[in-house]
């Protein structure tokens, strides 16, 4: 009996379906500026990853790139439409320290939903390393908010 064999589309369908059901964004890239890029982009919740789109100054932002934008953005990526004017650099510099303090923030929420079900499952002392990891992380967001880091 022969075996029959996927696709490379049918595997990548498989992957991609795999990856969001894990609660990555994924994007399959059909065309990049640079040649051997991977074919698929799977980005994990509150990354750090940065989506610009370009428009000029009276460009419009179509109803689908609204639409991507705004699920990116849900998705806890950073979108930004950039329009070829300098960001004031106060501005930039409050922006770049609220999204530092709310990544960590987020890696808070993530640590305490460890030390719950670690608790849940009474596995102690794995609970006791994630407070420990939890508490200084919230000295560094204590430091970086009382710190004028400009």
């Amino acid at each position: 009996m022969q075996r029959r064999t996927m696709t490379e589309q049918q595997i990548q369908s498989k992957k991609i379906k795999q990856l969001e059901a894990s609660g990555y964004y994924v994007i399959k890239l059909i065309k990049t500026n640079k040649n051997g890029i991977p074919d698929i982009v799977a980005i994990p919740k509150y990354s750090r990853a940065l989506f610009v789109e370009v428009k000029t100054e009276t460009g419009k932002v179509s109803p689908l790139q609204e639409y991507r934008i705004n699920e990116l953005k849900e998705h806890g990526i950073k979108v930004e439409v950039y329009r070829g004017t300098p960001m004031d650099q106060n501005k930039r510099n409050e922006t770049n320290r609220a999204e530092r303090i709310f990544f960590n923030m987020d890696e808070c929420q993530e640590m305490l939903t460890d030390i719950y079900e670690n608790l849940v499952d009474r596995d102690f002392d794995s609970a006791r390393k994630d407070a420990t990891k939890l508490i200084e992380e919230l000295k560094i967001i204590i430091k970086s908010i009382s710190e004028d880091d400009f």
